[in-house]
């Protein structure tokens, strides 16, 4: 699981015409239903958060976590937003 914060950076990096969006990717393939229900529940609680805090904390949260994906991990944005059920599953993932 990865994401990119490049677009979100304030910096000479981004052009002015570019969007400030967080980019996250489409799971491998899987009937797996367990890996599914997850994979949505991440997806659904990521807009779902977005779409409810008010614009200022959203800019600042994004800010304070996401800025420096070396040390804020995927993982670690997803137990931000409180879903601790779907971090641990993504966490035991990557430990095998």
């Amino acid at each position: 699981m990865k994401y990119d914060p490049f677009h979100l950076r304030e910096s000479a990096e981004v052009k002015p015409s570019v969007k400030r969006t967080l980019e996250f990717r489409q799971h491998e393939g899987t009937l797996d239903p367990e890996k599914i229900i997850n994979w949505a529940t991440v997806c659904s609680k990521l807009l779902q958060y977005a779409g409810e805090v008010p614009q200022a904390d959203l800019e600042k949260f994004l800010r304070d976590n996401v800025e420096d994906e070396r040390t804020f991990t995927a993982v670690d944005l997803i137990e931000k937003i409180g879903r601790e059920r779907e971090a641990q599953y993504y966490r035991s993932r990557l430990d095998q």
